[in-house]
């Protein structure tokens, strides 16, 4: 089998398996381009996360599949200087020419061929290769040109692999060492510590040569050569070049010098302009609409008002707007157009890109003050507002104040016509409140966020129509971004092309974007794909659709989220979110259809004083896979990444408010990309990869959450710790599902001075806004599964009046799993608040029911008497199943009592041979009346669990099951040891643990576990035990 063949057989199984990982094919996925293999482990470790996933694919296709650039190559430059272009390998053993991309150019046989499409096979043996002439020069060193678009012609001039053993070495053309350097081609070399990096006089059989070239393509062509080191060219419909006789400085190098350009004539409307390597040139003027820009050396915007528009930008060298040190003080707008709406640029990039290759995009604008806070509430009618800070803001900018109600879109764009220190003229009136102030010590104060920034990246106007906007992404290379506005831009359902984007980069070091804005993206606003330790600091965003700031795979780790704000995010353009349709197709992303501002998929990470303001669906969505997804996840790094088992690295000061959900610690995606509806247990271990290993606890701290209609947070997970909560005007405050939570130093409102702008007739008449119908009840902490404890926790203004009913302590409305006795309160603080609230079921809230009862079971623990003033007691649900007239303090407002005394919890189990199931379990308290229904649900492999329910110790009861059943397993968890029930099972005869008894009195008097049968049932006594319970089966 020839090696073209098995080249091509890999890159079709390598175009299979991301065809099937994701359902459009028009972005492909694949490995990090790393230049410096032998110096950076690290860098190669990251690249193996996309390379590594499918071992029977050589490892070039697998880079190639990327961005089109190789693995770890370096390039042979005939006159001297380093280039990174995309070039391919030359394959010594087999003399063909390992997987060139479209747009590729290569010699063979003294030829130049450019391809046309992805092909592995020799240039001119197959279609895929188009000939574009013959090459002068023959194997001597050469200072030839050619009609190229740029490239050199020489036979020697082509790529040659650097690892794992210098080609140099290789005597066909007598390359040798020469001061530990390794030569890597015919007059370029590299040093040891920087393969890639040029040095001077590699040694040969031929001397060096001073060689450089300028082209143009099109339908007729020139060339001529010089001595220069610099050329430049572009190419068009018609166009002739020469090379450049200036130097590689930029002195006389500017865009509307016409000696910079082939032929004397700067770069017209509709060429496509290529800026070579070595060339440096400063835009000093506004050019007319290009059909393409290729940086290989630089172009650096002068510092005055420019306009730069074109189809797209290939970034191999740098381009430049402004420096860290000297950030740009005029305006300079680069604006993507369409008018080739079926072009790939560089492969796989797309179109309408800003695409960094290799090379480095450095925007500095200078603006730093880029979101503030209302100092005093804004009133609907009024245009003029008050802010904390209005510096550096200017007339003509362009804010938008978010909502501070439950609605998202009651965020509002205007214009500054006015300013006077922190107080802002708009050009027109304000259509809602927008609330200033901090209320019961939760600061409720509206941001607001500048938009405008002096560099701005847009698409034109016409990408309002298709919701295809331009998109920025580095796949190698740097990019570092600062005060830049990103305008349209996004492409609505297709996969990598986002406002900006990190894509399998792997290490990020020091790159950036920061002082930014992104509004009206049609597709997110930045992602963080396959790369770490990159910093997102001080942006804002503003009416985005999709998750906004998006870690993607799960695999990222060490990304700092700092001091963003992120306004009105959507789920699709123009239409209402769907969140439980997750077949939807006009949604790049199952979860789409519940947007949020932050998706977080891996916990290692750093989210510090972010602004959740307003999702249609989510602010804060820690939505961690089991292991990573898309290319992630069969990576070795993939493979030994666990999220749900990593420790949160920090998660602090941030706010989430007019959201659905403020916080979602729960409901991660799966291999397939849909999203769990529940059940994503998060618990972090010292190795994350052995379950075995100590468990961590989780912190977080100082999260706001109010304003939002649903939950302000959800969580699920173990040995979490969140502390300094400000939880105000939710509907549910706070839920945590799973076991061994602590939420300490909190406080809770239940409605705030902050009254939102009431629409409907019932909020009319209710006197605010609210977050569900009138008569849902607030409710702030919910107690759910087991073991969710309360510490130094305040609650204020949880008090009822004639619409509703509400209570600082609650439970989840419903839940089949019952309130554990293990969880409890201590040293909580009620000011005007109702301690407790039960709610009774009702019609209205069937939807949250679905037929489960564990509510019914409901109870915590009062530790030290906070609620009822009798430490150590227990808060339940007022059933007499539970209750005691003679323990227990009833409170019929709270539908709860406080008792002392011993609960513990039933649970039932059903594993028969004959198929049937017991139904529905009815348990009464013998002789006090009242009941408990556990409806229970069938297991997917026969068995039956009826769940659990709560009960009092030291009473009797009766056992019912809908259906006859020949045996029931029950178990007795919780509960003091030495303490028991007794229990009458209708229908059953002999019990598996415990002595016979003779009698019913004989089986009260017992002091260990025993049975009596009679008149068709058998009576339980059952002791309650340490550890995993008591259990008995019933025959």
């Amino acid at each position: 089998m020839t090696r073209q063949f098995i080249n091509q057989i890999n890159m079709q199984l390598t175009v299979a398996v991301h065809a099937l990982r994701y359902r459009s094919f028009k972005f492909r996925e694949a490995s990090v381009t790393v230049q410096n293999p032998r110096n950076n482990a690290k860098k190669i470790a990251k690249s193996q996360r996309f390379c590594g996933a499918t071992k029977r694919i050589a490892a070039v296709t697998c880079a190639l599949l990327f961005f089109g650039s190789p693995l770890s190559y370096a390039q042979t430059n005939c006159s001297g200087v380093n280039e990174y272009p995309n070039w391919t390998a030359r394959d010594w053993s087999g003399g063909a020419y390992n997987h060139a991309n479209t747009g590729d150019q290569m010699v063979y046989q003294n030829t130049l061929y450019r391809a046309n499409w992805y092909t592995s096979t020799v240039p001119g043996s197959d279609s895929s290769w188009s000939n574009l002439g013959s090459c002068s020069g023959g194997s001597s060193s050469s200072s030839s040109s050619s009609s190229s678009g740029g490239s050199q012609c020489d036979e020697y001039c082509q790529w040659y692999q650097d690892a794992p053993r210098p080609l140099c070495q290789n005597t066909d053309n007598g390359w040798s060492w020469e001061n530990g350097q390794t030569c890597i081609g015919r007059n370029t070399c590299a040093a040891p510590e920087n393969p890639g990096g040029v040095v001077s006089n590699c040694t040969g059989s031929s001397s060096s040569s001073s060689s450089s070239s300028s082209s143009s393509t099109g339908g007729s062509s020139s060339s001529s050569s010089s001595s220069s080191s610099s050329s430049s060219s572009s190419t068009g419909g018609s166009s002739s070049s020469s090379s450049s006789s200036s130097s590689s400085s930029n002195g006389g190098n500017v865009w509307s010098n016409a000696s910079v350009w082939p032929n004397g004539n700067v770069p017209r409307a509709g060429d496509r302009v290529v800026i070579p390597q070595g060339t440096n040139i400063t835009l000093d003027v506004s050019p007319p609409a290009l059909a393409g820009l290729t940086i290989e050396g630089s172009l650096t915007f002068a510092e005055q008002d420019l306009t730069l528009t074109t189809e797209w930008i290939l970034v191999r060298g740098l381009l430049q707007i402004g420096s860290e040190s000297q950030p740009y003080t005029h305006k300079a707008t680069i604006t993507l157009t369409d008018n080739n709406p079926n072009e790939t640029v560089d492969g796989l990039m797309g179109d309408r890109a800003i695409s960094v290759m290799g090379g480095t995009l450095d925007l500095h604008g200078n603006r730093t003050n880029t979101w503030t806070k209302l100092a005093e509430t804004a009133n609907a009618g009024s245009s003029t507002i008050q802010v904390l800070n209005a510096s550096e803001w200017q007339v003509g900018d362009v804010i938008v104040l978010a909502s501070t109600d439950f609605e998202a879109d009651q965020a509002e764009q205007k214009t500054i016509t006015a300013i006077n220190g922190n107080s802002i003229t708009l050009n027109s009136a304000l259509q809602y409140m927008h609330y200033g102030e901090v209320t019961y010590d939760v600061d409720e104060r509206g941001e607001v966020g500048l938009l405008t920034r002096n560099i701005l990246i847009q698409s034109s106007s016409d990408s309002e129509n298709n919701y295809k906007g331009g998109h920025v992404a580095v796949g190698q290379g740097e990019m570092h971004i600062s005060g830049v506005e990103f305008y349209r831009m996004g492409q609505h359902l297709t996969l990598g092309r986002y406002p900006v984007h990190w894509h399998v980069h792997g290490e990020g070091g020091t790159q950036y974007v920061e002082n930014s804005a992104v509004h009206r993206s049609f597709n997110r606003c930045v992602t963080v794909h396959g790369t770490d330790d990159v910093r997102v600091e001080n942006n804002v965003t503003y009416n985005t659709v999709g998750h906004c700031f998006f870690l993607e795979d799960g695999v990222e780790t060490g990304n700092s989220f700092i001091h963003n704000l992120g306004i009105l995010t959507k789920c699709h353009p123009t239409r209402a979110c769907q969140p439980f349709n997750q077949d939807a197709d006009d949604i790049l992303l199952p979860s789409d259809n519940n947007a949020s501002t932050y998706w977080i998929t891996n916990p290692d990470n750093i989210f510090r004083d972010n602004v959740a303001a307003g999702a249609e669906e989510v602010g804060f969505w820690i939505a961690l896979p089991e292991q990573p997804t898309g290319p992630s996840a069969d990576t070795p790094e993939g493979q030994n990444t666990w999220p749900r088992r990593t420790r949160i690295r920090e998660f602090t000061g941030n706010v989430a408010h007019s959201n659905y959900d403020g916080m979602m610690f729960d409901r991660g995606p799966n291999e397939d990309g849909t999203f769990a509806i529940a059940g994503n247990d998060h618990t972090a271990y010292a190795d994350p990869t052995n379950t075995d290993s100590q468990v961590l606890t989780t912190y977080m701290s100082n999260f706001t959450a109010y304003k939002n209609r649903n939950n302000g947070v959800w969580a699920r997970g173990g040995s979490h710790e969140f502390s300094n909560f400000r939880l105000a005007d939710n509907a549910i405050g706070y839920t945590h599902a799973d076991s061994g939570s602590l939420l300490l130093d909190s406080l809770f409102v239940g409605e705030s001075d902050n009254v939102g702008n009431p629409n409907s007739s019932a909020e009319m008449n209710y006197g605010r806004s609210l977050p569900r119908e009138a008569d849902y009840p607030v409710r702030g902490f919910e107690f759910y599964d087991l073991t969710n404890r309360l510490r130094n926790v305040t609650f204020r203004n949880f008090t009822d009046n004639s619409t509703r009913n509400t209570g600082a302590i609650s439970y989840l409305l419903y839940s089949d799993f019952p309130i554990s006795t293990a969880n409890s309160v201590e040293n909580l603080t009620f000011e005007n608040a109702k301690p407790v609230y039960f709610p009774e079921m009702r019609d209205a809230w069937a939807f949250e029911n679905s037929g489960k009862d564990g509510y019914r079971g409901a109870i915590f623990e009062d530790v030290d008497g906070s609620i009822g003033g009798m430490p150590g007691a227990y808060v339940v649900i007022n059933n007499p199943i539970l209750t005691d007239q003679n323990a227990c303090n009833i409170q019929p407002s709270w539908n709860a009592a406080v008792c002392q005394g011993d609960y513990g919890r039933l649970g039932f189990n059903f594993f028969g041979s004959n198929g049937g199931e017991p139904g529905r379990i009815t348990i009464s308290r013998t002789g006090v009346g009242g009941s408990v229904e556990v409806n229970g649900f069938p297991f997917a492999f026969g068995g039956f669990s009826g769940k659990e329910t709560t009960v009092r110790l030291g009473t009797e009861v009766e056992i019912n099951t809908q259906n006859s059943v020949s045996s029931l397993s029950i178990s007795l968890r919780e509960g003091t040891p030495g303490s028991s029930i007794i229990m009458r099972v209708f229908g059953f005869n002999s019990a598996n643990t415990g002595s016979q008894q003779s009698s019913l009195q004989a089986l009260r008097n017992s002091g260990s576990n025993a049975w009596y049968s009679a008149n068709g049932s058998v009576y339980v006594k059952l002791f309650a035990t340490s550890g995993f319970g008591a259990f008995v089966t019933v025959n």
